[in-house]
């Protein structure tokens, strides 16, 4: 019965989609009964304690799978979300080259981390695939994946397929599982992997010798699949492993400091307690490691450490750069926020002055408190029933993170990287929540929760997380607006990107707006410049009323040989917070739109000529001999 409702939930998503896409003021109601109707029965399914683990098994992977095609059928025939353009791009240049390593003009990083894009071209050589039909093959296999492996390491941990199944199920309510990792990109590819690296290990540690030859294999190649496909990915798969490393001397030392500050042992002790356990760290990571029969996580950290390593060194050397100065911006923000200088971000509150109706923002904080308030009950459980399990401890003190990953969200770059973490940090949030709603009884008065209010508190980590995680102007593909994602991806656009692709050679150096500029750049097989990655002052060109020294001066050091000209920037402001990047005048804080005189100046410049208009956008070809 739960896929049979699922399947109809489906189809009224489908059907909101296509009432949003003219408008009509009653598709949002389709849109969430439909999303109920997927979800309600697997809750209320897989909260019994009386069906077969293998029907657990399919409910949570038919959850998982079904959101991925409500995800599908909003763009059910192109790529239309921002990232999946950057990685089309990328494919694209593998197979028109033959070879790896190639510089992506949308996103360079990718062009590191090719493991995803190498899958997809082989699908798409194997199976006679289309880019797209091949990238969707790629994501759905990975959710796959993902569900089944959680499901049996989290059964692993718990010795319960009860929480096995209900772990599963609440990593699926993670805000970015919807939308953000249904997108064909690199994070939703090795993401799925993480929990297979840790059931391998976990498998290791305590299943027979005669079964390890096949879970080394299953360990090391999934860990190299993630170490050359995703950068953030492996940076937390490399911090569990640490954190794994680390427990025979956290716990041990935690207790005897305990111990020591109660009284019960002197300061001598306690310090012969820390050195023994460090000294028998230190031989776990040093001797034992260099033994083949050491199934341990510190092995599996230092080869896996010294490997991402010499890809970061060799191969992916731009990648400090790429992450660190985003994180220094974001906690510079974040700093200015709590001495006052800047003004904290009002949460639910678009760029454009658009509020979230009361009953999202209801919804949005009753996930993340649920969330807050569940976690001291799941770790008191985890505690007292699991704490001889390293690994189950491990995720307790992972999900710790949740809270401080919370307070970035009052920072713009804040809010992403809080977006951005979530779906690391819920896979031992899931199994941590899990462990106590699989049997709710509360720790002082020994009652029972009902299973009325579980399933309730679960349905509202699924509605809030599903709010939190997308922006609400995107979440249905309604009629155009400026510069908001999906929303800004139509027919105009993808025309002009066909256009530019059948009649401009490849790789032209080419400045655009953020929307047209991904479309042009994916579709269009062109070199999109800008002031991120070519340190060239795109957005001042467009946003000045005439072009002075600096702006001509861009425009030449730039050598660009193409500028496109959206009209319609100029009827609002964006609603993503940017009209091209993050380095524009008043990004994140424009109030007015564009002026439309400053997209006219165009046309009156003798070294431009118009070479394209379909009446909403103009290309002009710039003639560099004839630049002042």
């Amino acid at each position: 019965m739960a896929w049979l409702v699922g399947s109809g939930g489906i189809l009224l998503v489908a059907i909101s989609f296509v009432s949003a896409r003219y408008n009509i003021w009653w598709s949002d109601v389709p849109f969430w009964v439909g999303l109920l109707a997927l979800i309600v029965p697997v809750v209320l399914r897989i909260l019994r304690h009386d069906i077969t683990r293998a029907e657990r098994i399919g409910l949570a992977v038919f959850l998982g799978v079904g959101l991925y095609l409500v995800k599908l059928v909003h763009s059910p025939q192109t790529f239309t979300f921002y990232d999946e353009l950057l990685h089309w791009r990328t494919v694209a240049d593998i197979q028109a080259s033959g070879e790896l390593f190639g510089r992506n003009p949308l996103l360079p990083i990718s062009s590191a981390f090719p493991g995803m894009h190498s899958f997809t071209i082989a699908l798409i050589e194997l199976g006679g695939l289309s880019l797209f039909q091949a990238g969707v093959v790629v994501v759905l296999m990975a959710r796959i994946v993902m569900c089944c492996s959680l499901y049996l390491l989290y059964e692993r941990l718990s010795a319960s397929p009860v929480v096995a199944g209900i772990g599963t199920v609440l990593y699926c309510a993670n805000p970015s599982f919807l939308f953000f990792n249904g997108q064909y990109a690199y994070e939703s590819f090795a993401l799925a992997l993480v929990p297979l690296v840790l059931l391998a290990q976990a498998r290791l540690l305590g299943d027979p010798h005669s079964d390890r030859p096949g879970w080394y294999t299953v360990l090391w190649m999934t860990i190299g699949t993630i170490i050359v496909s995703h950068h953030l990915t492996t940076y937390f798969l490399l911090a569990v492993l640490f954190v794994w490393t680390l427990f025979p001397v956290l716990v041990p030392g935690g207790v005897a400091v305990l111990r020591a500050y109660g009284g019960e042992i002197s300061i001598r002790e306690l310090r012969q307690t820390l050195a023994g356990r460090v000294a028998d760290l230190w031989s776990q990571v040093i001797c034992r490691t260099s033994s083949m029969r050491d199934p341990g996580p510190a092995r599996t950290l230092l080869i896996a450490s010294a490997v991402t390593l010499l890809w970061a060194v060799f191969v992916a050397g731009s990648v400090f750069e790429y992450l660190g100065s985003y994180t220094l911006s974001s906690l510079n923000e974040l700093f200015l926020v709590l001495i006052g200088e800047l003004e904290a971000r009002r949460l639910f509150k678009g760029f454009t002055g658009e509020v979230a109706p009361l009953w999202e923002q209801f919804a949005g904080y009753a996930a993340v408190l649920l969330v807050l308030g569940l976690l001291p009950l799941g770790l008191y459980r985890i505690w007292k029933q699991h704490r001889t399990t390293q690994l189950a401890l491990t995720m307790g003190f992972v999900a710790l993170a949740y809270p401080a990953s919370q307070i970035i969200r009052f920072t713009d770059l804040g809010l992403q990287i809080a977006g951005r973490s979530v779906e690391f940090l819920f896979i031992p949030i899931a199994f941590v929540l899990a462990i106590w709603l699989a049997n709710p009884v509360l720790p002082r008065s020994r009652r029972q929760v009902p299973k009325q209010l579980v399933a309730g508190a679960i349905i509202t980590l699924f509605v809030g997380g599903i709010i939190l995680g997308w922006p609400r102007w995107a979440r249905m593909p309604r009629p155009y607006i400026v510069s908001a994602e999906t929303r800004s991806v139509e027919t105009t656009g993808l025309a002009t990107a066909e256009w530019v692709r059948t009649q401009l050679p490849p790789d032209q150096r080419i400045a655009a707006d953020r929307i047209n500029g991904v479309l042009i750049g994916a579709y269009g097989d062109q070199y999109l410049v800008s002031l991120s990655y070519d340190r060239i002052n795109i957005p001042q060109v467009y946003f000045a009323p005439q072009l002075d020294v600096d702006e001509l001066n861009a425009l030449d050091v730039g050598d660009i040989q193409y500028l496109v000209v959206d009209h319609r920037l100029s009827t609002s402001a964006p609603v993503s917070g940017v009209y091209f990047e993050l380095g524009e005048p008043d990004a994140n804080r424009h109030v007015t739109p564009i002026a439309a005189s400053a997209l006219d100046k165009f046309a009156r410049l003798p070294f431009m000529s118009r070479v394209y208009t379909n009446g909403t956008i103009d290309i002009y070809a710039i003639n560099s001999e004839r630049l002042p």
